[in-house]
């Protein structure tokens, strides 16, 4: 059984559609929700990795009624704290007076309510080992622990760590993965397909990507950049790492892996109910491009929903063509594209992906 940590982006609409889940799927399922996470917007003192509209800000007494009724159903609560840039004129690392006491009280205020606190800073996990002893750490995939003894030195010396999301390039190294979840569990990032034309986008693009947005700089977007490059590179789809549901159980089975993360918590209620229970029922149909929350469908005054299908229709790649898709567990990056073929033999073999024609 899979355990999934599904977005949640504080709103009314994502709260019910949750609790849907939990009444009509959960006990059904071959996978569960097991926790939800998100940042509720301006509520998040070192604000977010996201632009500022596509994270919303309820009212605390709200926030605090959805934690209690997704917590009686069992669900877990991670809050997203991994600002790659975390100070403002409110809450610093350094320089500002008070700043530790006032990180003290902010997360001393939720940790009633939070299970996890999902970090990428260093500086706010040695604060967290400091000073709030009780607190668990989920370490964020910006993070990006790539190797095994990264593993094993956050075991050694961060030992309020309860699992890692480790750098999307390993999704796909199954050695790799029972050996760094025999020394602490993973929490793999199931739909995530970025990359730059289907070349890992860590080490190019993507910590500036979190900088940029972070930091709320203006004049350049990653985003622009990656999107354009799925379109001139089409077969950058089958090369992302990409975990598709039908393949978690076997995840479990020869990695130990458990945990699954759905990506996709600023996109719309409606992507969040299709994407959940995909990933619950571990079978995905139709076009592999739906399991994506489309970047542009996070246009600011964007119809999330109308420019998700609309993006979702640029191209149809039927999932079932990787029914057959063996050695996915030993995708490796520095091959990919270059001694291995296979994404693009499989491309070229199904009729219709060279032409970029949606059927």
């Amino acid at each position: 059984m899979g355990k999934l940590n599904v977005g949640f982006n504080y709103t009314r609409q994502h709260f019910e559609v949750l609790m849907e889940l939990l009444r009509e799927k959960q006990q059904t399922s071959p996978s569960q929700i097991w926790s939800i996470y998100g940042s509720p917007g301006t509520l998040n003192p070192f604000g977010s990795v996201r632009e500022t509209h596509r994270e919303k800000t309820p009212e605390l007494d709200q926030v605090f009624e959805w934690f209690i009724q997704l917590k009686n159903n069992g669900i877990e609560i991670n809050f997203a704290l991994n600002s790659l840039a975390p100070r403002t004129n409110e809450v610093g690392l350094c320089g500002v007076d008070g700043a530790r006491e006032k990180l003290y009280n902010y997360m001393n205020y939720w940790n009633g309510h939070v299970d996890n606190w999902i970090v990428s800073h260093p500086g706010i996990i040695d604060f967290i080992h400091r000073d709030m002893p009780t607190a668990n750490i989920i370490v964020s995939t910006i993070m990006n622990v790539h190797t095994l003894p990264q593993v094993q030195w956050i075991a050694d010396n961060w030992p309020q760590v309860s699992r890692i999301c480790p750098a999307i390039e390993q999704n796909r190294n199954f050695m790799w993965l029972r050996a760094a979840n025999s020394i602490l569990p993973l929490e793999l990032l199931a739909n995530e397909f970025c990359s730059m034309g289907g070349v890992d986008c860590e080490g190019l693009y993507r910590q500036a990507c979190y900088w940029t947005q972070s930091m709320k700089l203006e004049g350049w977007c990653a985003r622009d950049a990656c999107m354009a490059q799925r379109k001139t590179h089409p077969v950058a789809w089958l090369q992302s790492r990409f975990i598709l549901p039908q393949w978690m159980a076997r995840y479990t089975a020869e990695t130990g892996v458990q945990h699954f993360k759905v990506t996709g918590r600023t996109h719309g209620p409606e992507f969040l109910k299709y994407i959940a229970e995909t990933y619950m029922s571990e079978k995905a149909t139709g076009n592999l491009l739906s399991l994506w929350g489309q970047l542009e469908s996070t246009m600011k005054g964007k119809d999330q929903s109308k420019e998700q299908k609309k993006a979702e229709k640029g191209l149809y790649i039927p999932i079932g063509v990787l029914d057959d898709f063996e050695g996915y567990d030993k995708c490796l990056p520095d091959i990919c594209g270059r001694m291995c073929q296979k994404c693009a033999n499989t491309w070229k073999a199904y009729n219709g992906f060279n032409d970029g024609v949606s059927r």
